[in-house]
């Protein structure tokens, strides 16, 4: 009997402190979320410095940013950081970045909008500090049409150069399709296309009710352990899995910071696959952790709030392209300016790649290397994918290039695809984990 009253005592104590873990966490949530105009914390960051004015309201909109998201009580108003305070946030971030061992990138659509491509939370139209002022291209996430020939911004072409001066060392985690990262030349390995993409007919665009890709969801945890900081750039941060690397970054932080513990300490865990699931639904990797100085936190830059902004050790309300325009000339980096269409290879047929030529995976040193002909009419099989919307081997007709040298593949489902030229020279170069495609056998 006594055994029988010990074990029931030892499972209340372990759901009571379920309970107020739960607790908690609902609390530190609310916490998270802004309350009206951004003020305080909410409005420049924990560990921003003393004394900084309030971001100013620069178009009202009471529409919901993203409804039926997380978060969706936060409307669309725009604010900007005054003169002064920009300036002092810009240097704070550049010293955060001058410290990092481990700096990643999480970008949303916030950062595209200069192009021309249309994001879901700015509801302002013609009067957005955003948008573009010229006309928009036409597309969607499904059916990119003109938005498939959007240039990059200032914003990735500057993030590109960051990246080149070894400032930002992690993983660049994109929501966007759009390539825009990878048409800014930075290397196909070091972008992490978590939401699919208009270019990969490996990793088509994941719907809201649809699973990411398993290897990219481990990469995305891999980041998550190894950054010390994340900057968070034209995203709502409305809730998707993927916004598990800047709250749990960010609370990793904000915890050290308000309780002096190692970041060793902070707790561990995995995250689960679906792409539209809150980030509160799915469970949280481990901390990341530093030997040195320990986890710097989250950056978020937004002109909207977001469900995150308490969590932010430093917030900024501006534009990706004025933030960055300041940001390079703090650290000193020379932006170059927006390539040239590059001209297209002489030939279709991509030889020399070190991958096997029917698995498409990555061969020993010393082994032949393969070769995929990439020419209108030529059959493709996918040798990687996202089922069941790219199941691996499903067949595809080769039909055309795009004015920019990438190719357009019809697959036998019914479905049209794009394959970026830039990750077949990755592949050539070696750096690719899988090809996503490989030479169809005859039939």
């Amino acid at each position: 009997m006594q055994r029988w009253d010990d074990m029931k005592a030892r499972w209340g104590e372990v759901l009571d402190g379920f309970a107020r873990r739960i607790a908690g966490e609902m609390q530190d949530k609310r916490a998270d979320e802004p309350q009206g105009p951004p003020t305080t914390a909410f409005a420049h960051g924990f560990d921003a410095p003393a004394g900084l004015t309030d971001p100013t309201r620069v178009v009202e909109c009471d529409a919901i940013a993203r409804p039926n998201m997380h978060g969706d009580s936060i409307k669309a108003h725009e604010y900007h950081d005054a003169p002064n305070a920009l300036a002092t946030k810009v240097k704070a971030l550049a010293a955060l970045i001058r410290r990092s061992r481990s700096c990643c990138l999480y970008t949303g659509a916030g950062i595209s909008t200069a192009a021309g491509i249309k994001d879901y939370a700015s509801k302002a139209g013609g009067r957005s500090s955003v948008l573009p002022k010229s006309r928009s291209l036409e597309g969607t996430p499904f059916e990119p049409r003109q938005a498939a020939d959007a240039e990059p911004t200032y914003a990735h072409r500057a993030l590109v150069a960051l990246y080149e001066h070894g400032l930002i060392n992690g993983d660049w985690i994109n929501q966007n399709h759009d390539g825009l990262p990878q048409k800014a030349k930075m290397p196909t390995h070091a972008v992490n296309d978590i939401h699919g993409s208009w270019w990969d007919p490996s990793n088509p665009v994941v719907p809201m009710d649809g699973r990411l890709r398993a290897d990219l969801v481990r990469r995305l945890n891999e980041t998550k352990r190894s950054a010390d900081l994340v900057i968070a750039m034209g995203t709502s941060l409305s809730g998707v899995a993927a916004d598990q690397v800047v709250s749990d970054i960010g609370h990793a932080r904000r915890a050290a910071r308000d309780t002096a513990l190692p970041t060793s300490d902070l707790g561990s865990g995995s995250v689960d696959e679906p792409c539209g699931a809150t980030a509160d639904t799915v469970k949280s990797v481990a901390a990341p952790s530093s030997s040195t100085s320990g986890v710097l936190g989250a950056v978020i830059i937004n002109v909207q709030q977001t469900r995150l902004d308490g969590c932010a050790a430093l917030r900024i309300f501006a534009t990706c392209d004025e933030v960055l325009a300041m940001l390079v000339r703090e650290l000193s980096v020379d932006v170059p300016p927006a390539p040239r269409v590059a001209k297209l290879p002489r030939t279709h047929v991509w030889s020399g790649l070190p991958y096997d030529a029917s698995s498409g995976e990555r061969l020993p040193e010393g082994a032949a290397c393969s070769m995929v002909d990439l020419s209108p009419g030529k059959r493709v099989k996918l040798a990687d994918g996202n089922p069941p919307m790219a199941p691996i081997g499903m067949l595809g007709t080769v039909k055309s290039r795009t004015p920019h040298g990438h190719y357009e593949i019809a697959m036998d489902n019914g479905t049209f695809a794009r394959l970026g030229a830039w990750i077949m020279e990755a592949a050539k170069n070696g750096e690719l984990e899988k090809l996503p495609l490989v030479a169809a056998a005859l039939e």
